[in-house]
C-alpha cells in the first residue's frame, strides 16, 4: 500500500499535540477548466461502514441473480432433453430422470414472503417472467405468485408485459 500512498506524519505540522484518533481518507480533485484544487475528506470508519453496507446489499442481489441463473440452467437442460426425447435421441428412462430433477414439491409460501424477492428480481432484470415462471422458481403455486404480484407497486409490473395481463 505504501507504493500508492505516501505516509506523512503530522506531528511537526500540527499546533494541537492532543489530537487522537485522527483517521481520514482524503480525495484531492482539480477541475480541468480552473486552477482550483478541492480536498474532500471522510472518516475512514464511516467510509468502511458505507462500503460494507453496499457489499451486504450487493451480496443479496448476487445471490438472487445466481438463483435465477441456476433456475434458467435447469429449464434449458429440461428443454434440450425434451427436444432430444421428441427426436428419439434419448429414451423414456433418460427423459424421466431429467423431468424428475426439475420437478419440485410445492411449498406453502405466504405471498407476502415472496413480494420483496419478486420486486427486487423485477428491478434487477429485464426478463419477461410469467407467473408460472415465478411459481416454478420459488417452488410455490401460481395463485401465491398472483397474490404477491397484486402487492407490488405498479411501476415494477408495468415493465413486464406477461405480468401486466395477470394484474389487470
Amino acid at each position: 500500500m505504501t507504493e500508492f500512498f505516501k505516509i506523512v506524519t503530522t506531528t511537526e505540522l500540527t499546533t494541537q499535540p492532543n489530537i487522537s484518533g485522527f483517521d481520514f481518507l482524503a480525495r484531492v480533485s482539480r477541475s480541468t477548466s480552473s486552477n482550483v484544487t478541492q480536498i474532500s475528506t471522510i472518516e475512514t470508519q464511516t467510509f468502511v461502514s458505507r462500503f460494507l453496507q453496499l457489499q451486504s446489499e450487493w451480496k443479496d442481489d448476487v445471490r438472487l441473480l445466481n438463483d435465477v441463473i441456476n433456475w434458467q440452467h435447469k429449464i434449458n437442460d429440461f428443454n434440450s432433453s425434451y427436444a432430444a426425447y421428441l427426436l428419439e435421441q434419448i429414451d423414456d428412462e433418460e427423459f424421466d430422470k431429467v423431468a424428475e430433477a426439475l420437478a419440485y414439491e410445492e411449498l406453502d409460501t405466504p405471498p407476502i414472503a415472496i413480494v420483496p424477492v419478486i420486486g427486487r428480481l423485477l428491478e434487477l432484470t429485464t426478463l419477461d417472467y410469467t407467473p408460472s415462471d415465478l411459481a416454478n422458481m420459488f417452488h410455490c403455486s401460481q395463485e401465491t405468485v398472483q397474490e404477491a404480484l397484486a402487492l407490488l407497486p405498479d411501476h415494477l409490473i408495468d415493465a413486464h408485459p406477461s405480468l401486466i395481463e395477470i394484474s389487470e
